[in-house]
């Protein structure tokens, strides 16, 4: 069996939230680990934004938006974790016979309506709209445009206007029962989960985010039989276009119709704790699982991720003090340590069994037929530490395994052990053998040592400077995500996504406790003393005080801007 893999090219998260009865001091902590890209506009910037006796937030912002998405105030945390909840239904057009813009809904022949749209640089383009939506393809699907039917996108979030309010509200927030209550009113976040905790103790997971209005009563109606697989494994709705009692309902809870109210979409509010790592809903916190919910919010009862798996045996291990970092219970310096632990829970579940095949295979022919030798392959990974950390020797040649499709489970997913299984290396499938031989030869051929450490290969240039990167791919088994493209001998040289805004912060009477790092830096100008501050503070495993009082900022502060009012 393949253990499900992730994408980790695109956005991702992890985050913790704990409550009294998972910390040390019984106040709330919260885990803030975005992943998103390095490089270009999708990049969070660092504020802390005031209005004496309205506003004081500190935390992240996608560059050019206003306020705080990830941060805290005085009296709550919180982050978000990008949801797997559908954003949007497709509608199945029937066409008028040799009329190809013309559509029937409800016995009536209506007409689509064009839009040029002028592309710089390129030729115009015509979009096609009709009532339910623009005319779209859906390869994936084998859903295109042809001469009976076309494909029209319904997107819950064409008219959400309610994000920055959602979180200026958030901003402004002074427990999560607050938060759940401003999330639940506005319901402007547009695709992620929210998790958070207070300084009472309270811990919150929480998918109160845009959600297309599809309970199951209306897929199971309205999604033809062909397309019925497509929404059970994927929760994605392609419904009947042809009557608008297909349409996503209007449900009097939500401030808008189409889209599925608070009371419909799960919201876990606890003192003990909370994880979320881009699976779904339904393990956030194993001991209260969370079911019943629509297929178009996320499946339940299904292998989790192995970064999820990890997440949750994380905190477990902590909560039982047997990870190796004293007492249980957590405090901010081992919420960083178990942040920066750089665990692979893939290598260790499979590590110990690949090294027997390997030892007694010798030799394995890789995917392109070569037969390669295994010896030093075996020998060191026999000797890695399992981990993903800069001196880590063996943390490459055992992505290049999982790249080539090795990492593969004998004993299948358990509903009723979701955390533990899959597990146990396939021994008996011949792909593990090959995956192994595929990466030997793949690092032979672009000269990279088998016993390279990972800070060798996989770097951040910083004007000229390679900063060594620890981290590593979600789909083996790492929490700390960090993505970099293979670049034959020059091996990773530049990371394309990953751990970005990090947040380590406890909520106590005294206001938040804790540290920060951007990992890229503040500045993407190369002339700029912050274009590589903190992605050195990274690469160090370092990370920067808060400070949020007004003592606190004005003792830290290295340069102030005064800034005057023309008229």
């Amino acid at each position: 069996m393949l253990e499900r893999l992730e994408a980790d090219d695109g956005p991702g998260s992890n985050a913790y939230g704990l409550g009294a009865n998972a910390t040390v001091s019984g106040n709330g902590m919260v885990l803030g680990n975005p992943h998103f890209p390095w490089d270009g506009p999708d990049r969070f910037w660092q504020s802390h934004q005031t209005i004496p006796g309205v506003l004081d937030v500190q935390g992240g912002a996608l560059l050019g938006t206003p306020g705080v998405q990830i941060g805290f105030n005085d009296d709550v945390a919180w982050s978000h974790t990008v949801s797997t909840a559908q954003r949007f239904s497709l509608r199945l057009l029937q066409l008028v016979p040799g009329q190809p813009t013309s559509y029937v809904v409800d016995g009536e022949v209506l007409e689509m309506t064009p839009t040029t749209v002028e592309v710089p640089g390129g030729p115009s383009a015509t979009v096609w709209d009709t009532v339910f939506g623009p005319v779209v393809v859906v390869p994936s699907l084998g859903l295109g445009w042809n001469t009976a039917t076309a494909v029209a996108l319904d997107d819950a979030n064409a008219q959400n206007l309610r994000m920055l309010d959602q979180w200026n509200a958030m901003n402004r927030a002074d427990s999560v029962g607050d938060l759940v209550d401003v999330m639940s009113d506005h319901l402007g976040i547009p695709w992620v989960n929210t998790t958070a905790a207070d300084r009472h103790g309270d811990a919150l997971y929480a998918q109160l985010s845009v959600t297309t209005g599809v309970p199951d009563a209306l897929a199971t109606q309205c999604i033809p039989a062909a397309l019925r697989p497509t929404w059970q494994q994927t929760g994605l709705a392609v419904l009947a276009g042809t009557t608008r009692a297909c349409d996503p309902v209007a449900d009097p809870a939500a401030p808008r119709d189409g889209i599925l109210g608070a009371d419909a979409l799960p919201v876990l509010v606890t003192d003990d704790w909370v994880t979320q790592s881009n699976d779904s809903h339904w393990l956030s916190d194993p001991d209260q699982p969370l079911e019943g919910f629509a297929r178009v919010i996320g499946d339940e009862g299904t292998a989790r991720s192995l970064r999820t798996r990890l997440g949750i045996v994380q905190v477990q291990e902590r909560l039982a003090g047997t990870d190796g970092l004293g007492a249980p219970g957590f405090t901010v310096p081992t919420l960083q340590d178990v942040m920066f632990g750089n665990r692979n829970l893939g290598a260790e579940l499979a590590v110990d069994a690949l090294v027997d095949l390997c030892r007694s295979a010798g030799t394995a022919q890789a995917a392109d037929g070569r037969t390669v030798d295994l010896a030093e392959a075996c020998d060191v990974l026999a000797a890695w530490d399992r981990r993903v950390d800069v001196d880590s020797v063996g943390a490459v040649l055992f992505r290049e395994f999982g790249e080539s499709g090795g990492l593969r489970f004998a004993v299948p997913f358990d509903p009723s052990n979701p955390v533990t299984t899959p597990n146990t290396l396939d021994v008996d499938d011949p792909r593990v053998l090959r995956a192994l031989a595929t990466a030997v030869a793949r690092l032979g051929d672009a000269g990279i040592p088998l016993d390279v450490a990972l800070g060798e290969v996989q770097t951040e240039d910083r004007n000229g400077e390679a900063l060594p990167m620890h981290g590593g791919r979600g789909n083996v088994g790492v929490f700390n995500v960090l993505n970099a493209a293979f670049r034959g001998a020059d091996g990773y040289p530049d990371v394309t996504s990953g751990a970005s805004l990090l947040v380590a912060v406890e909520m106590t009477d005294a206001g938040p406790e804790g540290e920060m790092l951007l990992s890229y830096s503040q500045s993407s100008d190369p002339t700029s003393p912050h274009f590589g501050d903190q992605t050195r503070l990274y690469s160090d495993e370092e990370w920067v005080p808060i400070r949020f009082d007004r003592g606190d900022v004005q003792r830290g502060a290295t340069e102030r801007v005064n800034l005057v009012e023309r008229r």
